[in-house]
C-alpha cells in the first residue's frame, strides 16, 4: 500500500565534502593557478549520462569568448569515454589550445572539486559539489534544472538535479550562458557558494541514517503494541 512507502534520499559525507581551499596537489597536475574558471563535471559516462558531458564540451567554444581562459575539467568512466575523449581532443584542436580535460576514474573527486569554481553534475555528484561550496548546474538524464540556487531548489530537489524527473532541455548555447554569467558575476558567484553547503546539510549521511533508524524503530514499536 502507499501508506507503507517511505522515500528517504541519498546521503553525502559532508564532512569529507565541505568547503576549503584549493589542492595544491590537483592545482600542481593540471597545470592551473588558483582562481581559474574552471567548470568541472563528476559523472558515469554511458547513456543518457553521457549529454551533460557532450553539451558541456559543445559550450566551451562560446564560453571562450567571454572567458578565454576556461578551462572544463570532466571526471568519470563508462562506456562512452572514448568518444567523449575523441570530441575533447577534436574541441582542444579547433581551438589551439586544452581547454577541455578528461580525466577518466578518480578516487580524489573531493581534491579535485577544490580547484572547480563551478559544477555541472546530478545525483549524488551534484550535492557533494554543493557540499564542497561549489555553484552547481544541475544537469541530468531528463535535462537541466540551470544553475541551483534558492529560486529553483525545490525542483532540484524533486528532481535529484534533473536525474529523476523532467527538466528543461539540453542547449550548449544556454549551458555557455550560464557558465559566463557565473564567471562574470561575482556576487552571484558568492551567493551560490554560501547556498550550496547549507542546501546539502540537510543530506547529510549521519542525517540520513539518523531518519532511517528512526523509521525502523518506529515501525517496531508499532508491531509490539
Amino acid at each position: 500500500r502507499e501508506s507503507r512507502i517511505v522515500i528517504t534520499s541519498v546521503g553525502i559525507d559532508t564532512g569529507r565534502f565541505s568547503p576549503g581551499p584549493p589542492n595544491p596537489r590537483v592545482l600542481e597536475e593540471l597545470g592551473l593557478v588558483e582562481g581559474a574558471p574552471v567548470v568541472m563535471l563528476v559523472s558515469r559516462f554511458d547513456n543518457r549520462k553521457t549529454r551533460p558531458a557532450q553539451v558541456l564540451i559543445e559550450s566551451i567554444p562560446a564560453v571562450i569568448g567571454k572567458v578565454p581562459q576556461v578551462t572544463a575539467v570532466l571526471v568519470g568512466r563508462g562506456k562512452d569515454f572514448d568518444a567523449l575523449k575523441a570530441q575533447a581532443e577534436a574541441t582542444n584542436a579547433s581551438l589551439g589550445r586544452e581547454a577541455v580535460r578528461v580525466l577518466g576514474y578518480r578516487s580524489d573527486v573531493a581534491e579535485l572539486l577544490t580547484v572547480a569554481r563551478v559544477v555541472v553534475g546530478t545525483g549524488k555528484a551534484g550535492l557533494e559539489a554543493m557540499a564542497s561550496g561549489k555553484p552547481l548546474i544541475g544537469a541530468g538524464r531528463f535535462g537541466t534544472t540551470g544553475l541551483v540556487g534558492p529560486d529553483n531548489a525545490q525542483l532540484a530537489e524533486d528532481t535529484l538535479f534533473a536525474d529523476h524527473g523532467p527538466a528543461r532541455p539540453y542547449d550548449a548555447g544556454a549551458m555557455a550562458g550560464e557558465l559566463e554569467r557565473l564567471f562574470t558575476d561575482p556576487a552571484l558567484e558568492q551567493k551560490l557558494q554560501r547556498f550550496g553547503p547549507e542546501f546539502a546539510s540537510r543530506f547529510d549521511i549521519e542525517k540520513i541514517t539518523d531518519g532511517v533508524l528512526m523509521l525502523y524503530q518506529q515501525k517496531i514499536d508499532e508491531a509490539q503494541r
